[in-house]
């Protein structure tokens, strides 16, 4: 008896057992049901607030460019008429006042831009080489026609550095323009320093750029709200230096994609001093040159021809006014795909192209001359009124060579044409001629001798440099590299020195092996077609 009801026992057990697993099992299937309901449904959620956010980013690049090319245009066609002798006082004093108030809604503006590309989490951090003392020399240059009209003294105090850092000079100079800026505009007498000091530790750098000036300064229970949006340390109605409160909050923002940290140290009535400090890396020792004084219009310099792109009739007007005003040879164009005509049909030495034009912008327009052969490539200038820091790193990684914004800087322009202002050739080379060409100009029938051995030994070099590449021996690579780099100097090929640079700057930033083939492949096929497309004879010199 006893047995049976243990067994009966058991069975009741075990019956409840399974009953409770399978109801578990179906409790768990419906809650697994549920999740992945709840999981497809967050991901559909997901997907439309990022096409929705992605429709307000392209809401924005859209009115921006639409609001900001007029009024571009509006403080262009100011400038050129404030600076005009002939008007009498009276319309003088209007039209500066008119280009005061288009300047001050322009800046606002920016602002309000720099910070919603911020928000959008599209800035990119990029590892390229960089001159350090000429981008804080840039940034001060930048400020000193306002601080002159304040009366204020700008001070730069630069370190010797000899050595490229490596690092992203597009966000740090907005980082440093946001500094400078707002130390300008809030001092009244005295000065605005910008000053730079550094310790290397291997090839890690620790920059320290300071900002100090003798303003108002902040009273220590703001420090904390200084980096905030929209932050305001005087009330409404009194007495405040414009903005939107917004400088220093796309500072820190910037700053902290960067790696690095911004600090204060300010009371009030005793000035202000930010100070960023960003971890760089160390890149190659520098050849200081002496800058040269910018070229006339006469003597052998002849003019530069310059190619227009922008499909503002205004914006094409102004930088033609500009242009011949200092020497150049103008063709205008009104979209992307007469822009890649012209550069089919002409030879320029500067394209200034819009990156917002019809058909093709201006980015596709460089990225496609640029893959041409049969195009010689000019010095390409973006030209934009949406100048955030994420449009200038996408127009230089493209490859333009320089980045204006709109309202232009007439300056800026000149310089500009100076650099790319051509020579007229002449018998006697030059220093700066391929070693080849000269030795090829003086022994005509050894032209085909050079040629033959400097292809093979750039070859060979080419495949030693592959070899190194895939090993494991850094100290090989670079031998390479700097055989290659010797060869190359001889013929002083730009395509070949950009490409070496290119591996260069890979091999000092540990880039993917994918990098450093797609690299040399790039060049492998470059210089087996200037191989079989030049042909030396005593009458010509190496190309």
């Amino acid at each position: 008896m006893h047995i049976e009801h243990v067994i009966l026992t058991s069975g009741f057990i075990a019956a409840l057992a399974t009953l409770w697993s399978l109801r578990l099992h179906k409790r768990n299937l419906l809650l697994r049901q549920i999740v992945k309901q709840r999981t497809v449904a967050l991901k559909q959620r997901q997907s439309e607030l990022i096409e929705s956010n992605q429709v307000k980013q392209d809401f924005l690049a859209c009115m921006s460019h639409e609001i900001l090319n007029p009024l571009n245009g509006i403080l262009d066609i100011s400038r050129l008429m404030r600076d005009d002798i002939t008007h009498t006082e009276q319309t003088s004093a209007r039209v500066k006042q008119l280009y005061s108030c288009a300047n001050h809604l322009s800046q606002l503006l920016r602002q309000t831009l720099d910070c919603a590309s911020l928000e959008s989490t599209q800035i990119s951090v990029r590892q390229v080489p960089f001159d350090a003392p000429e981008l804080v020399t840039e940034v001060i240059d930048m400020h000193r026609s306002l601080a002159e009209k304040k009366g204020l003294q700008l001070e730069l105090q630069l370190p010797e550095v000899t050595y490229e850092w490596i690092g992203d000079p597009v966000l740090l100079r907005q980082v440093l323009i946001n500094l400078v800026s707002n130390a300008v505009k809030y001092t009244s007498t005295g000065h605005v320093t910008i000053g730079l000091n550094y310790c290397t530790e291997g090839t890690t750098i620790r920059a320290n750029f300071v900002v100090t000036d003798s303003g108002p300064g902040i009273p220590k229970d703001k420090h904390r709200y200084i980096f905030e949006k929209f932050t305001r340390l005087s009330k409404p109605g009194e007495n405040q230096a414009y903005g939107t409160g917004l400088g220093l909050a796309i500072a820190s923002e910037i700053t902290r994609l960067l790696n690095g940290s911004l600090d204060i140290d300010s009371r009030i009535e005793s000035g202000a001093r930010f100070s960023l400090k960003l971890p760089l890396t160390l890149g190659k020792q520098m050849t200081r040159h002496t800058k040269q004084p910018a070229p006339s219009c006469h003597g052998p310099h002849i003019r530069p021809k310059v190619l227009i792109a922008d499909d503002m009739d205004f914006n094409r007007d102004i930088m033609k006014q500009v242009l011949e005003e200092h020497g150049a040879e103008v063709v205008e164009v009104l979209d992307g795909t007469q822009a890649l005509q012209a550069l089919e049909q002409f030879d320029f030495d500067m394209a200034m192209l819009d990156i917002n034009m019809p058909n093709l912008s201006g980015i596709e327009v460089v990225k496609a001359a640029l893959s041409r052969r049969d195009i010689r490539a000019p010095t390409f200038v973006a030209v934009t009124a949406h100048a955030t820091a994420t449009i200038e790193a996408r127009c230089i990684k493209a490859g333009f060579d320089h980045f204006i914004q709109k309202p232009l800087n007439f300056n800026a322009i000149k310089a500009l044409v100076d650099q790319t202002r051509p020579v007229e050739k002449t018998t006697t080379p030059s220093a700066d001629d391929s070693l080849l060409n000269y030795l090829a100009s003086k022994n005509g029938d050894s032209a085909a001798k050079l040629q033959a051995r400097y292809h093979a030994a750039f070859s060979t070099e080419l495949e030693h440099l592959r070899e190194a590449l895939h090993g494991s021996h850094p100290r090989a690579k670079h031998d390479s590299l700097h055989k290659l780099k010797g060869l190359t100097y001889l013929r002083k090929d730009p395509v070949v020195i950009n490409l070496l640079e290119s591996i260069s700057t890979a091999v000092t930033t540990d880039a993917p092996i994918d990098a450093f083939v797609g690299f040399c492949d790039q060049l492998k096929d470059y210089t087996e077609k200037m191989r079989s497309d030049t042909a030396i004879t005593s009458s010509s010199s190496l190309r």
